[in-house]
């Protein structure tokens, strides 16, 4: 391995860190494919700072993003190595892992449902908690109908007041 030096003193390595080659990607659009980069070609070598500068528009985001694995686009040619491993092309072992591990949280996730609904069947106390949390809502219903009953009176009292043919009477001038 050879090191040379580089801006500030670092030391540089021949190792290349990104290798990006010949990447061209579009993007789908309704009026059909839009190409966004052509033929680019990048190459860091590791301990080395590289800057993307360019005009609005012109790719640096989609080269970025697209050699990270983060691009919507679609990439029609190229390729774009990462200390060695294909990014493009070629899931990455602790990709495929990753992929692995979700599905297996989403199978847990559907199972852990149904055993909240076979621990609230087959559990005495669920089942006591259900039977109180009818019973409350039974004695709210009650009790809100004996509130009814007062405001019924109050009801009777204004269309004495107001007559039968006006159903609001606002306080604020802004909300009349």
């Amino acid at each position: 391995m050879l090191w040379t030096q580089g801006i500030g003193g670092d030391l540089l390595s021949d190792e290349v860190l990104l290798d990006v080659k010949g990447l061209r990607v579009h993007f789908d659009t309704l009026t059909g494919p839009i190409e966004a980069l052509h033929n680019i070609d990048l190459k860091v070598m590791k301990g080395e700072i590289r800057g993307v500068v360019g005009e609005s528009g012109c790719g640096k985001s989609v080269t970025s993003l697209t050699a990270i694995g983060l691009a919507t686009c679609e990439v029609d040619e190229g390729e774009i190595l990462y200390d060695g491993y294909d990014t493009v092309y070629r899931r990455q072992d602790w990709e495929k892992w990753l992929i692995r591990l979700s599905t297996i949280i989403s199978y847990i996730g559907a199972l852990l449902i149904v055993f909240n609904v076979l621990r609230i069947i087959f559990d005495t106390s669920a089942v006591y908690d259900i039977l109180q949390g009818a019973a409350m809502m039974l004695f709210g219903t009650f009790v809100g109908s004996i509130g009814n009953l007062s405001m019924y009176r109050h009801e009777k009292e204004m269309r004495r007041i107001r007559g039968n043919e006006i159903s609001m009477i606002f306080q604020e001038p802004m909300t009349a």
